[in-house]
């Protein structure tokens, strides 16, 4: 009996002891496994905090080259603005000249009509003398050769 008790003493160590190496063997390869994690996730890290300022350094240019473009888009469209206004002036200009003009077609239109007024005036004035001059030919004769000279000179000549 003795035999077996110190036989079951010694398989109860035997099993305390395997527990217990058991136990450090799972506190090991926890610990190697926590120590890989960490170096894992630390690695991710430092990965994604690379990731992350390269993105930050792109939105930056990228926030540089939309101000660029603002300035660029705000200077064409003052200029856009300047050129629009330039063109109202000149359309001003042209309708001020277009006015000009046809008040200058008016006058000239109411100058041709006073003209024509006066051609008439005269052929009815002329058609008058020529008739007096026929019925009174003898004395007017003479006056009707030298009007119906073609120029001064002829006139003149005529005269003499």
């Amino acid at each position: 009996m003795m035999k077996n008790k110190v036989l079951s003493h010694s398989l109860q160590l035997i099993t305390k002891r395997n527990t217990i190496i058991k136990f450090i063997c799972t506190v090991v390869f926890a610990i190697g496994f926590l120590f890989y994690a960490q170096a894992q996730t630390k690695e991710e890290l430092q990965k994604k905090e690379a990731d992350l300022r390269k993105e930050i350094n792109e939105l930056s240019n990228n926030l540089v080259q939309i101000q660029k473009n603002k300035k660029a888009s705000l200077a064409q469209v003052a200029s856009v603005r300047r050129k629009i206004a330039a063109r109202e002036e000149l359309i001003k200009t042209i309708n001020k000249r277009v006015r000009l003009l046809d008040e200058t077609i008016y006058q000239n239109e109411l100058e041709v009509y006073r003209m024509r007024k006066e051609l008439d005036t005269l052929k009815q004035q002329y058609a008058r003398s020529i008739a007096f001059a026929y019925k009174n030919r003898s004395s007017y004769q003479y006056l009707n050769f030298l009007f119906s000279s073609t120029s001064f000179n002829d006139a003149i000549k005529r005269k003499l």
